[in-house]
């Protein structure tokens, strides 16, 4: 199992079985915070850290 998360975005962590799936089921994670976030108003952050964090 391998584990993604994106720092920058508070809540934004998924998994999949290889690391190519993680960092694809991370990408529709954030493209899915930020769509949530434009139609709620909210800020989208703006931070110096890195944009995804992968883990096995």
């Amino acid at each position: 199992m391998v584990v993604a998360s994106c720092p920058a975005l508070p809540g934004v962590w998924t998994q999949g079985e290889t690391r190519g799936e993680a960092i694809a089921n991370v990408r529709d994670a954030i493209a899915l915070y930020l769509e949530a976030a434009r139609d709620h108003g909210e800020p989208i952050p703006d931070e110096d850290r890195p944009t995804v964090e992968v883990a096995a």
